[in-house]
């Protein structure tokens, strides 16, 4: 049962950090941004929103949430 749960909380931290490198390209090729420059970006419409970067990576590349220019 502790090992199945692992395994989850691995996929969803893989999943997760999936959803962040997509939404930093997203914002690369929308803003012709550095990697590190995105990666701000999410980081402070993180931190502003008070949600975690998944979050807010998932919805950025669901089209719910505009991030501002940091």
């Amino acid at each position: 049962m502790l090992l199945q749960q692992f395994a989850q909380d691995l996929e969803e931290q893989i999943e997760e950090r999936r959803l962040i490198a997509r939404a930093k390209s997203l914002l690369q090729n929308t803003y012709g941004i550095s990697e590190e420059q995105a990666h701000a970006r999410l980081r402070l419409s993180s931190l502003r929103s008070r949600r975690r970067l998944g979050e807010v990576a998932d919805q950025l590349i669901k089209g719910q949430y505009g991030t501002q220019s940091a």
